[in-house]
């Protein structure tokens, strides 16, 4: 819960301040990756698989 609150908070910080830096997340092999961005209500995060 902690981490989805600082990653929830980033991307605030990110989209608030129009940075145009996109967030993506991956796992240990680094073979699937999913792109993490505020739904439109900016209350959640939604996560869109890259692969």
């Amino acid at each position: 819960m902690y981490f989805k609150r600082v990653k929830k908070s980033l991307l605030e910080m990110l989209k608030e301040n129009d940075m145009g830096i996109t967030l993506f997340e991956t796992d240990a092999t680094f073979e699937d990756f999913t792109k993490i961005e505020l739904n439109e209500n900016n209350t959640d995060i939604d996560p869109e698989t890259c692969n």
